[in-house]
């Protein structure tokens, strides 16, 4: 057996991962609990209540049983925000230092202070100095302050209406930033600086729900009608069979899905050629603080240097002219994969909205079944239409205020987008030893998800469509005026740069869709995004990234012959699958032969 030393150079984009296994397992547990019972019992059994990172995540979860919904890791105990200001991450904080209260001092109106609707996450004071949680989308005018040389703060009313987020920016270019009350005294100062009656924008604001592992990832996946927070009681998320999220009552029994985490060790052998001394305990501490690599839950992950850099460019044009000038002067419209790409983003100027890199292009499923990640897929294969055929109605196909991403089948054998979360009887369907789809059609009106975990329960899946011949099938196996879901679905938006991430961070009242034409994204000064009409002009964010190149020397004990191109390319193609299978899509792989010693 010939023994070959192989140099692999991988060409990246600024980050070097190496894993062995997913960071989490998770498991379904077929047994009804509160959320504190759930959470008690897989923190006994197994870590927690699950976690998820991304829709990866998601993806990797198989239940063994048929569940509606069911319990996992995220929660807004009140306790962090109405009974107290809070030292949790879903507790309050002060615009001017992003940071809780440092004295604890609060002037709640209790009676209001509720997460209406799952909305209310920002703070505004009331003609009786007290306050209030709102909308941050709501105009009222708001309260500003400097710090004197003696430190002392003094509040400055500005009579003008706007959002908070506006009214931070506002307070930010003219003053120190919107009001922050840390005491009594303070808090009647503030209020002789505006009228009596007045209603205005304080710098309370907070970031809603947490993980119970005290994760700090701030990936949602709510279901596409939001939160409601019913009886503004609704404090703890639970998720359906398709992995959509909604708030719920944390006391209502559920199964529950718990996750594993697995500690892993792993040695890396390093050469330094250095006169420092290395048995030196700072010496070391050093070399760990500045080297390169962290160890989390079971994944090795070494990085140089942020994989994108951002800049933000003071010129107004369109989304398409924005994208063309980032793809010629860096390398596209901005990406974002996390809070912590977010929170890198610094201005040089003054803005209300931004472009970035999301857009829900129409022609990927409005005009065409489409291709892309965005388009319409069928339930039982989960990926686009392999024939193209279609029988939408042009005048409903509109993704109506951002909301429509199910499809039914209607009177006429024409299909329409529709809000998943509806209730309507539905088509399943079975396929013959022949290859033949039978349409099968419930009387039960169900959401899509439900009616998805039904059709998968009792026969093959939701309704799958694929030719004029079979949508009449479809159309006569159910009655003639019925409106049913069909297993069509689709995920939209999608990165310019063809980045598969699944992070968003929408505007607290989330989508709109305007006349049903805002297919491009913005985001403001606090980072929240909101869609728009792509012909707008408007300044925008680019991102670069910068290619790396590392080298790893990789031995092989092999029968085969190492200098044959065809195995040589047969390796390199398996390795490059199994980078991308991990989501790696941006590294090249190399190699070459060294010469034997």
């Amino acid at each position: 057996m010939d023994q070959y030393t192989t140099l692999m150079t991988l060409f990246s984009f600024g980050w070097i991962s190496c894993s062995e296994v997913p960071p989490r397992q998770y498991y379904y547990v077929n047994k009804t609990l509160s959320w504190s019972e759930a959470q008690q019992y897989c923190r006994e059994k197994y870590t927690d209540l699950a976690t998820f990172d991304s829709m990866d995540d998601l993806k990797r979860l198989k239940a063994d049983f048929s569940y509606s919904w069911a319990w996992f890791g995220l929660h807004d105990d009140p306790a962090a925000w109405k009974t107290s200001m809070g030292n949790e991450s879903n507790s309050w904080r002060w615009s001017a230092t992003g940071e809780h209260s440092r004295t604890g001092f609060q002037s709640w109106n209790s009676s209001t202070l509720d997460y209406y609707q799952g909305k209310e996450t920002c703070a505004a004071m009331d003609g009786g100095g007290l306050w209030n949680d709102y909308f941050c989308g709501s105009s009222f005018s708001l309260l500003c302050f400097n710090v004197t040389d003696q430190n002392k703060k003094n509040y400055i009313f500005i009579n003008q209406s706007m959002s908070w987020s506006s009214a931070q920016q506002y307070c930010r270019d003219n003053h120190k930033d919107l009001a922050m009350i840390e005491n009594q005294e303070e808090n009647m100062e503030a209020l002789n600086a505006k009228p009596s009656s007045s209603m205005v924008w304080i710098g309370l604001y907070r970031e809603p729900w947490i993980w119970s592992d005290g994760s700090t990832n701030s990936f949602r996946n709510w279901y596409p009608t939001g939160l409601n927070n019913i009886d503004e009681n609704q404090h703890c998320a639970i998720v359906n069979p398709k992995h959509d999220w909604v708030d719920e009552f944390c006391d209502v029994p559920y199964v529950f899905v718990c996750h594993q985490v697995s500690k892993r060790k792993t040695t890396l052998r390093m050469k330094f050629n250095t006169d420092a001394d290395m048995t030196d305990p700072k010496v070391k501490a050093q070399i760990l603080e500045q080297n390169f690599c962290y160890f989390q839950n079971g994944w090795i992950s070494c990085s140089e240097v942020p994989p994108r850099q951002y800049y933000y460019v003071n010129q107004a044009l369109n989304w398409s002219e924005a994208q063309q000038y980032c793809r010629e002067k860096y390398t596209d419209l901005a990406t974002f994969d996390s809070m912590d790409d977010l929170n890198r983003l610094k201005a040089d100027f003054s803005y209300s909205w931004a472009w970035i890199g999301l857009h829900d292009d129409p022609a990927a499923w409005k005009t065409s079944m489409g291709n892309e990640s965005n388009s319409w897929r069928w339930s039982a294969t989960g990926q686009t239409s392999r024939t193209g055929y279609e029988s939408w109605n042009r005048y409903y196909l509109d993704y109506w205020k951002g909301k429509e991403t199910c499809a039914t089948i209607g009177g006429r054998g024409q299909w329409n987008d529709d809000i998943c979360g509806f209730s309507y009887s539905f088509l399943c369907f079975n396929v013959t030893d022949q290859n033949k789809k039978n349409y099968i059609y419930i009387n039960q009106a169900m959401s899509w998800s439900s009616a998805q975990q039904y059709c998968r329960t009792n026969y093959k899946d939701l309704a799958m469509i694929e030719n004029q011949e079979e949508n009449m099938e479809a159309q006569k196996a159910k009655p003639s005026s019925s409106t049913v879901w069909i297993g069509l679905y689709r995920e939209p938006w999608t990165w310019s740069d063809g980045t598969l991430s699944s992070f968003r961070n929408w505007y607290p009242t989330g989508l709109n869709n305007v006349n049903e034409s805002q297919h491009c994204v913005t985001e403001n000064p606090q980072h929240q995004w909101a869609d728009e009409f792509c012909d707008v002009p408007w300044v925008f964010v680019c991102h670069q990234v910068l290619k790396r190149k590392t080298t790893l020397r990789m031995k092989f004990n092999t029968d085969a012959d190492m200098t044959d191109p065809k195995v040589k390319a047969q390796i390199l193609k398996q390795l490059q699958s199994l980078l991308s299978s991990g989501g790696r899509t941006d590294i090249k792989l190399q190699w070459k032969i060294e010469p034997k010693k």
